[in-house]
């Protein structure tokens, strides 16, 4: 009888470690589950956050090109009103040149 309850203290201990090594699984799959969402959220925040800088960065690259534009269409403006001017000026001269030649004649 003493044998037949050892052998079932045995069988007790014996369930009860596989119950604990089970249970010791469990939360450590519980840790890495937990491990994995905390990654997979920051890794979602962080692809966020750098779409977000990279819109930005295409946004201001978007308004200094727009800027460069203006700023070439204004200059070349500018270059071909002082054409214009100076073309207005060589023909004025030539005209009081012809006008003073006519005169002397």
């Amino acid at each position: 009888m003493m044998l037949c309850d050892v052998l079932q203290e045995r069988d007790a201990q014996v369930d009860l470690k596989k119950r604990r090594k089970d249970q010791e699984k469990q939360v450590e799959e519980g840790w890495v589950d937990n491990d994995k969402l905390k990654m997979e959220d920051y890794d979602r925040k962080m692809h966020e956050r750098l779409q977000e800088m990279y819109k930005r960065k295409q946004e201001t690259a978007k308004v200094i090109k727009d800027q460069l534009y203006q700023s070439k269409v204004k200059h070349i403006k500018e270059y071909k009103e002082q054409m214009l001017e100076g073309e207005l000026v060589k023909r004025k001269a030539l005209e009081e040149l012809e006008k003073d030649r006519l005169k002397e004649l």
